[in-house]
């Protein structure tokens, strides 16, 4: 097959393709359900007034202290005054100082504004770092760079504005994650290779890859008697059942699934690549393309497979430190519904990518031996 250069249409496809979605399917009234408050972006211009006071006795921990920064700080061309609460439980907590951006709410008592600091304005350079990201991706990967960020920025906007809302409106998470992980692999790969024998190999693998990692998903959930509400999180959600009808156990489903899809297009790519490569430059048979297949994919499966098992270790450091030092036994620990879905996020995903090694292998072998290539 010879590649289509021309990626445009494809990518108004794929966005058309979410819009519609979103349009058709989503209630944008569920979307938020909190109460809504005036926030606004501003700038500590001077601190007025820093105070401490004892609010709870505690014997125990020594008492729990607040400390209150009483601030002005510019909000457009408005000057407003404005407050900071940092209780002493939370480490590491910075008191506002001048020249800092923050995040006022309007906190209204009685028609007066009451501008209460939600926290710092961090999102400005967090974007500094993803527009790095982009220019990285553009200079070194020239116009493969380009669709990369097409398609990370693609499967992104799928995610928030498609497959989150779908599942706070109680839609099955089961479906809404495979179309989100198929959508993801389709545009990815197309935009990055094109519509060839590369592209179809590496396609099939990453499928392939994706439904191992659901299916065992799926299977071991019920297997294993998971509930869903493992972390503060997930059981706040449950708090939320009336309003938010969500399955706890699909999360997990979403979770190890969406989570090994990466890796697997990653392995599916590059042996895919390799295949492809070795073929164009020597005429080889279905045999030989297939074992280097295999050994190419076992140099992979070491590094990768410690990518993702290191990915999940270095996600929930803090989760399980906490069941570390709270657990009075290691059966206990290590039967403990937290540790069992980071044990499986991990497994499973090494496992769906390792299988893909071998059928990616066998497709690219398939394809790339005949004549016509």
């Amino acid at each position: 097959m010879k590649e289509n250069s021309k990626k445009w249409p494809a990518v108004i496809l794929a966005l058309v393709f979410i819009l519609a979605l979103y349009y058709f399917l989503v209630e944008p009234s569920t979307l938020n359900q909190a109460q809504q408050l005036e926030t606004v972006k501003a700038k500590v211009t001077e601190v007025l007034d820093i105070s401490e006071n004892k609010e709870i006795a505690d014997q125990t921990q020594g008492g729990i202290t607040s400390t209150q920064v009483s601030f002005k700080a510019k909000v457009g061309k408005e000057e407003v005054l404005a407050y900071q609460q940092v209780a002493n439980l939370i480490p590491n907590e910075k008191l506002a100082e001048k020249g800092d951006w923050v995040v006022l709410v309007n906190i209204e008592s009685q028609g007066q504004k009451n501008w209460v600091m939600a926290s710092y304005h961090r999102i400005g350079y967090v974007t500094i770092v993803a527009v790095a990201l982009a220019l990285i991706l553009i200079i070194l990967g020239l116009k493969k760079g380009l669709n990369s960020l097409i398609a990370l920025v693609l499967t992104v906007a799928m995610i928030f504005f498609v497959f989150i809302p779908m599942i706070i409106q109680g839609a099955s998470i089961y479906f809404w994650t495979l179309v989100t992980a198929f959508y993801s692999i389709f545009i990815t790969i197309y935009l990055i290779t094109g519509w060839s024998d590369k592209s179809l190999v590496t396609i099939l693998g990453c499928v392939f890859g994706t439904l191992v990692a659901a299916g065992l998903s799926y299977g071991l959930g019920s297997f294993l008697h998971l509930t869903g509400g493992y972390d503060d999180a997930t059981l706040a959600l449950h708090r939320m059942a009336s309003t938010m009808p969500i399955d706890l156990r699909a999360l997990i489903f979403a979770g190890i699934t969406i989570g090994a899809l990466g890796a697997v297009m990653d392995v599916a790519m590059d042996i895919s690549s390799s295949l492809y490569e070795i073929r164009l430059h020597a005429k080889v048979g279905f045999k030989e393309l297939y074992k280097s297949g295999i050994s190419i994919g076992r140099d992979l499966m070491g590094t990768m497979t410690n990518t993702l098992v290191l990915a999940y270790i270095g996600g929930s450091i803090s989760s399980v430190l906490i069941r570390v030092v709270s657990s009075s036994s290691m059966i206990i620990l290590f039967n403990t519904e937290l540790i069992i879905v980071d044990l499986l996020q991990a497994l499973l995903g090494s496992i769906a990518l390792v299988l893909t090694m071998p059928l990616t292998a066998f497709f690219a072998a398939a394809l790339y031996s005949r004549e016509d290539l």
